[in-house]
């Protein structure tokens, strides 16, 4: 995993800039979760692949703060469409999810030794599980019952899964993307 001082170089417009596109991302593709579970009989209630965490711990990447604004911009979103319980569970989900990644990211980039061992995709599926337990939680403080954590189990599997994929794809993009911040918005 690269993890070099590229995105230090951004200059504040121009971070700022990328930003709003990650925000934007996170949004279409928290719409394209949506479709997806929907329309695939495979999930099961409450849970969605999870794509718009690929902003998000990019975002991360770029600056500790960043996972944090997409989650704003979610959360704002998921209030406005779908209101107040539903921004409840993203909130609660979504902020140990950035907190963990946020943490690891932090990690990676002071210490070579966890930068060699911990992937995108062991980032994706603590990040996930982390998610997964916030919403449950919410979910149970919000229903009142504790019965509801017995569904941890199946969130956690769907979290390695989702958590899985999600690190797949940023094995993928994340070469390229880390080319294009430090070519295109480094300070010349």
């Amino acid at each position: 995993m690269r993890t070099s001082s590229h995105t230090e170089l951004l200059v504040p417009a121009k971070k700022a800039a990328v930003f709003g596109i990650l925000g934007a991302l996170a949004l279409i593709l928290s719409l394209l979760d949506s479709m997806l579970t929907t329309t695939i009989p495979v999930f099961p209630v409450g849970v969605k692949p999870g794509l718009s965490n690929i902003a998000a711990t990019i975002a991360a990447f770029i600056s500790p703060a960043g996972g944090f604004f997409i989650l704003t911009i979610k959360v704002v979103f998921t209030l406005a469409t779908r209101g107040l319980s539903a921004a409840a569970m993203s909130f609660s989900g979504g902020i140990l999810a950035v907190s963990a990644t946020t943490l690891l990211v932090l990690a990676i980039k002071r210490s070579e030794h966890i930068n060699k061992r911990l992937s995108y995709i062991g980032i994706c599926v603590l990040s996930a599980a982390f998610h997964s337990m916030g919403q449950l939680l919410c979910a149970g403080a919000m229903s009142g019952t504790a019965q509801l954590l017995s569904y941890g189990k199946y969130l956690l599997l769907f979290s390695i899964i989702s958590g899985f994929l999600t690190g797949v794809v940023l094995n993928i993009i994340m070469p390229r993307i880390a080319e294009l911040l430090s070519s295109q918005f480094s300070k010349r």
